[in-house]
């Protein structure tokens, strides 16, 4: 039923909205992938080892009063997450309401299992992490942070060709770089259609081992800078 205060929802900040988030990250993944996604058990299965992982990480940081690392770990959590609910084929809800931040990090410390399985519960872990980062200040630029980070592993093939930078020779620098800790870069062109404009667009990614090894970071990556971000809360 209608209200007369219904207008003032406008200005309600009781939750925040990451779908646009959620996209970047399954855009990042069907970029690493070359446009598209493996939905094989395997692939499941590695996803939720990655969420355990991080789940670790977090546990990590906050049994070491570590702000910085909490908050990385909630961004973390929150990508890993999210790609795992993804190829399990559920669309979960992007909403995150806002909470005590200290108590919203302690449901995500303390999670659901299912018991039967004795296995972290990802979609409720999930919606623990939207609380955290929606009622955390400047949680949702850390999250940006990290994407926008993680994004700069990939290059826009034709940026790198007006740069005159020749993806070939970026790979032999990465190899030099690393003291041939990586061996067999190579540059591989990713194709993705861009939702909004339905257009091909093509992406350069290095990975090792002839491409079939991880991916690798160009010189051109840029680190995240939570601790920039919320310094003044340190």
């Amino acid at each position: 039923m209608a209200s007369r205060f219904d207008f003032l929802k406008v200005l309600d900040n009781s939750e925040v909205d990451f779908k646009e988030e959620f996209d970047k990250v399954i855009l990042w993944n069907a970029i690493a992938q070359n446009g598209k996604h493996d939905f094989s058990l395997k692939a499941i299965t590695r996803q939720y080892s990655l969420c355990e992982e991080e789940f670790k990480e977090l546990h990590q940081a906050v049994d070491t009063n570590d702000l910085v690392e909490t908050v990385d770990a909630l961004c973390d959590l929150f990508v890993v997450c999210s790609y795992y609910l993804f190829l399990i084929g559920q669309t979960p809800s992007t909403c995150g309401f806002v909470i005590n931040f200290d108590e919203a990090v302690e449901q995500c410390y303390y999670p659901m299992r299912d018991y039967n399985l004795n296995k972290i519960n990802i979609a409720y872990l999930f919606g623990d992490v939207l609380k955290a980062l929606a009622s955390m200040h400047k949680g949702k630029e850390c999250l940006n942070n990290v994407l926008d980070s993680n994004m700069s592993k990939f290059a826009l093939k034709g940026f790198l060709e007006d740069s005159c930078c020749d993806m070939f020779v970026t790979a032999q620098v990465i190899e030099k770089q690393s003291d041939r800790r990586y061996k067999n870069v190579v540059p591989i062109v990713s194709s993705v259609v861009d939702k909004e404009t339905q257009k091909e667009l093509e992406y350069v990614v290095f990975r090792a081992e002839y491409g079939n090894g991880k991916i690798i970071k160009p010189p051109y990556f840029i680190e995240p800078k939570i601790k920039e971000i919320i310094k003044d809360f340190i």
